[in-house]
């Protein structure tokens, strides 16, 4: 028996997949870790109103990010992933695309937020915070360049550089947070916030150039090449670009029919959703590089698949419990302002293992470039999502953010059903063409 296990623990460590995936989680854990006790405490100096304000100044920073990375993140994984056995004069030219381009995107959404930040501001029925807009703007091109630099190095398997960097930020951003956000309440939480975009971006920068200067320093990308990483990835741009849509509308919509206390209900109870798929998450761009790189052996890459929905539906169910049994504890962390987070907080949670699983489907089909089925699926969802929540809204305006919990989650539940099913029907075809 212990010969076995023994023999077991071997064949684990010596699996890149356990390994990229272990440095994934440690660097993650810290970080994940602190910026949710640094969320706790932001929610009591703020309290549900201001905290609700502060959840939509986050959100629209980490959705303009996503709409102006045109899915270049995951893009870069890919490719890189393929071409770093045997197309290597590729490399440091898609890599320096790929951040040129997140650049020139990110700084022209910044520069319109920051233009526009007193209109945005009026939209969102808060014209006290288009100063606070106007300086956070800044924090989207540095979010947005983060998440390529992340996607490259990915590609790369890079995954303790990524893990170290992420514990680095982690720590001092926690340390920055709690006085600015005591001191200055939302204005230094929005500070902090900027703060933390770019401690991670430099530290990512240091990481990047120590592994570009192993490659040939060229900057001519093959035409061809170039065409076929638009084809790539413009669906998975809608598809960031729809996600990023679609929950600022949401958003707004629960601050106009319901008002900003429901709002701060739903990002409170957001940050525990993130806490519980965060390994999942971590591990998504572990997942497409290992998939990216097996897509020649259908018997690996499926293994591959396998593994991952189970790691993740397991890894996330274990933390749903884990919230359930300390759920009267975790809201007292809140205050009095925040009654009625119970019930959002078991809905968002519980549809966080969903998403999870859902993801792992969705990395499946990118790294077999089938990203335009995926763009559909996840379109039909969205708009079917945006009727149903604009309906209830109109006639449940006290409990809006379970209203929004409940209806996003009914959504994906189906959206799941829906990945699963194609998966099952792609198997069969790669199966039937072997034969």
């Amino acid at each position: 028996m212990i010969i076995v296990v023994r023999s077991f623990i071997n064949k684990i460590k010596r699996s890149t997949l356990f390994t990229d995936s272990l440095w994934a989680l440690l660097g993650s854990a810290i970080g994940r870790g602190l910026s949710l006790i640094a969320g706790i405490l932001i929610a009591n100096f703020l309290g549900k109103n201001l905290y609700g304000e502060y959840g939509i100044i986050k959100n629209t920073l980490i959705y303009l990010e996503i709409f102006s990375t045109f899915g270049l993140g995951y893009t870069a994984t890919k490719y890189i992933a393929s071409y770093s056995k045997n197309k290597l004069s590729d490399l440091y030219p898609l890599c320096k695309l790929t951040l040129r381009i997140t650049f020139v995107a990110s700084g022209t959404m910044a520069i319109i937020v920051f233009l526009f930040a007193e209109q945005i501001a009026m939209l969102l029925d808060a014209p006290h915070l288009y100063n606070i807009l106007r300086i956070s703007s800044i924090g989207i091109i540095f979010n947005a360049i983060n998440v390529a630099q992340i996607g490259i190095l990915s590609g790369f398997g890079c995954f303790k550089e990524i893990a170290k960097n992420s514990t680095y930020s982690g720590i001092l951003t926690f340390l920055m947070t709690i006085p600015l956000t005591y001191y200055c309440g939302i204005l230094g939480a929005v500070i902090s916030l900027l703060l933390t975009f770019i401690i991670q971006c430099v530290f990512n920068y240091i990481s990047l150039n120590l592994i570009l200067r192993k490659y040939e320093q060229t900057h001519l990308l093959k035409k061809s090449l170039c065409t076929e990483l638009i084809k790539f990835s413009l669906p998975i741009a809608l598809q960031e670009s729809l996600y990023s849509i679609v929950n600022w509308v949401i958003s707004f919509m629960l601050i106009k029919l319901c008002g900003y206390g429901e709002l701060g209900l739903y990002s409170a109870a957001s940050q525990w959703a993130a806490i519980i798929s965060f390994i999942p998450g971590i591990l998504r761009n572990v997942t497409l590089s290992h998939l990216s790189s097996t897509i020649n052996n259908q018997t690996a890459h499926e293994r591959t698949v396998n593994t991952m929905l189970l790691f993740s539906g397991i890894s996330t169910t274990i933390m749903f419990i884990g919230v359930l049994i300390c759920l009267d504890w975790i809201c007292s962390f809140y205050g009095d302002s925040f009654s009625g987070l119970k019930e959002v907080l078991i809905v968002q949670t519980f549809c966080a293992i969903i998403i999870s699983v859902s993801n792992v489907y969705v990395q499946e089909f990118i790294s077999n470039g089938n990203n335009w089925k995926v763009f559909i699926c996840k379109l039909i969802r969205d708009i079917f999502s945006l009727l149903i929540v604009y309906v209830l809204f109109l006639y449940i305006k006290t409990s809006g953010a379970l209203v929004l919990s409940v209806s996003v989650l009914l959504m994906n539940v189906l959206y799941l059903i829906t990945l699963r099913f194609m998966y099952g029907k792609h198997l069969n075809v790669t199966i039937n063409n072997e034969e």
